[in-house]
């Protein structure tokens, strides 16, 4: 676990983070013609097929998606750690459309994506008074992270309330799990998700092409717009997550400035994949 962590702390490091290429948008047909298997939301996916999961090329996220006559399922194995670190630190968003297209109004949010005042707040525990960097714990860096991994946001789900925080279980059926393998340092993570809470039936579903997306989210820098920046402070990453820090011209003022117009260093990916329904 000490490994695992200590690779994330490059993200909180400044307020940049590793530099993605433009937005990507993966079309993938899933079918559920793998054999039926009865889904256990523990977040160890060890029920799913192998043969399930389909790799984002960019990203190496996988995703598999199945359903039964009551719930629609996803699985996620993500073992890059420039992917872990991004999610881990500004959360990720889960889309369905039923209708097939790209529509992003019915959202379960997991990890929910920290504020900016949480991202200052994690950030000066890495540095002393006089702005210096410092070592801390891994214990604190662990918990840091975790502490989002509780809990989740919806939009667009029948019976939930937008401006409510749930936990990751809760009354309306729809669960969410995850689980770390410290030896391969792979996040894994599972949704359970009621059609009840779709506003759909197996009649209404039977043969429909729908749509499972993933957002991964971008850093709110509005709230550090006034924060000095150097050039060593942009975190730039490489093919299979290399990480490097060097001058980003484009995206500081000079060193000891302050930066006047914030942009953001990374652009939002998005991985769409389709699934046939079968009942």
């Amino acid at each position: 676990m000490k490994k695992f962590f200590l690779l994330l702390m490059p993200f909180m490091i400044g307020t940049s983070v590793t530099n993605f290429a433009a937005k990507h948008v993966q079309k993938m047909l899933m079918t559920a013609d793998t054999p039926k298997v009865t889904h256990v939301i523990d977040g160890l996916i060890t029920e799913w097929p192998a043969a399930s999961f389909v790799a984002d090329k960019e990203t190496s996220i996988a995703t598999a998606i199945d359903n039964d006559k009551d719930q629609l399922f996803v699985a996620l194995k993500i073992s890059d750690m420039v992917s872990i670190t991004r999610i881990m630190g500004l959360g990720m968003n889960l889309f369905i459309d039923l209708k097939g297209k790209h529509k992003e109004s019915t959202t379960i949010e997991f990890p929910i994506k920290a504020s900016a005042a949480q991202v200052m707040e994690f950030v000066s525990k890495f540095k002393d008074g006089n702005g210096k960097k410092i070592d801390v714990d891994d214990a604190t860096i662990k918990n840091q992270f975790l502490s989002r991994m509780v809990i989740m946001k919806t939009a667009g789900l029948v019976g939930l309330d937008e401006e409510k925080i749930y936990g990751l279980i809760n009354n309306n059926g729809l669960t969410v799990a995850y689980s770390i393998d410290e030896n391969t340092n792979t996040l894994y993570i599972e949704y359970a998700i009621p059609f009840q809470l779709l506003d759909a039936t197996i009649i209404s579903l039977t043969g429909k092409k729908i749509s499972v997306g993933l957002k991964l989210n971008v850093p709110d820098i509005s709230a550090m717009q006034q924060r000095t920046v150097t050039s060593t402070e942009i975190v730039s990453g490489g093919p299979g997550g290399r990480l490097s820090t060097g001058r980003a011209s484009s995206l500081i003022e000079p060193p000891g400035s302050t930066m006047s117009t914030p942009r953001s260093p990374i652009k939002e990916i998005y991985i769409w994949n389709k699934y046939d329904m079968k009942f």
